[in-house]
């Protein structure tokens, strides 16, 4: 257990580059002018305003790791396999359709929808587990998702690197949290790759097994919805998200309200920013009871932020 920690912090550590401005990724620095993008291939970026540095993307340039082993994952939770979708007709029927991809498939990922069975799923993992595919896990995570973040910024008017964000999650997770399971942090890593790059829900399922591709699912807003009615969805089905993708949801809640209060994007208004964090709020509603130390964080940004009698815009 304290070696996985060791390892995740020395990941953020390597990966959040200190600099909004210049952010070092295989030895060139990213310029200012590169703006955020909501959509990027791993094959090379979509929308950017100007090109990489290093001549655009390929899926074999080392973005952070050049000594650490990727060998494939032979855990038992973990498969590089895609699940055959005709092999076992009493499983879960999960669309995994995205923006380039129609396929649907069916997975025998069952995430654990309470507390205790989440227990059960560590502890079980403990005991037939080992280190060497906890931190490959992980590892890849980071890389795949620095790959698909690579040419994207936040919205906030510093432009940090898109990817400070899901590292961040996972710092949460595991600072904050006290949540180790490998592959619960791995889907933090991953949480907004569908919903944000070209990344789909076959590739998640096929380099990291069904448990991670359930979860990242779960954490995956609708893009062809109206932002009001992903909105009010993401309230609405909070309450019924696995354990897992609770921790991740409540997690990226408080990276995004801290990160709003540090500095919030440019063009908004106080009433924008009080709206936001009311919303916010609602969710964090329907996850309570889920993580203790992460709810008392968020709650005591909210009593501090939140200007209950402000009119919306």
């Amino acid at each position: 257990m304290l070696l996985i920690i060791c390892i995740i912090n020395v990941i953020e550590s390597v990966v959040i580059w200190p600099s909004p401005a210049f952010a070092a990724v295989n030895g060139a620095a990213i310029p200012p002018k590169m703006q955020r993008t909501k959509r990027m291939s791993s094959y090379g970026c979509l929308n950017c305003l100007d090109r990489c540095p290093s001549g655009g993307w390929n899926d074999t340039a080392p973005v952070i790791f050049t000594t650490m082993p990727m060998s494939p994952i032979k855990g038992r939770l973990y498969s590089n396999n895609v699940v055959d979708k005709k092999e076992n007709t009493s499983q879960n029927n999960i669309n995994l359709t995205s923006k380039n991809s129609t396929q649907s498939f069916t997975t025998s990922a069952k995430p654990a929808t309470t507390k205790k069975e989440f227990s059960k799923m560590q502890a079980a993992h403990s005991q037939n587990s080992s280190f060497e595919n906890d931190v490959d896990l992980i590892a890849k995570a980071v890389d795949f998702a620095a790959k698909a973040h690579r040419c994207q910024r936040r919205k906030t008017a510093d432009g940090t690197p898109y990817i400070n964000h899901p590292i961040g999650v996972a710092h949460l997770l595991t600072n904050v949290a006290k949540v180790y399971d490998p592959v619960t942090v791995a889907a933090a890593y991953l949480h907004d790759t569908v919903e944000d790059t070209d990344a789909n829900f076959v590739e998640i399922e096929s380099e990291f097994g069904p448990e991670v591709a359930a979860i990242v699912r779960e954490c995956t807003d609708d893009r062809t919805l109206p932002k009001e009615l992903r909105k009010r969805s993401q309230v609405e089905r909070a309450a019924k998200l696995s354990f897992g993708a609770k921790l991740i949801k409540l997690a990226d809640k408080l990276y995004n309200l801290r990160d709003l209060e540090r500095l919030r994007p440019d063009g908004w208004s106080d009433q924008r920013v009080n709206k936001y964090f009311r919303w916010s709020r609602e969710v964090v509603a329907q996850l309570r009871g889920t993580n203790e130390a992460l709810e008392k964080e968020l709650d005591e940004i909210f009593n501090r932020v939140i200007i209950e009698d402000q009119n919306d815009e």
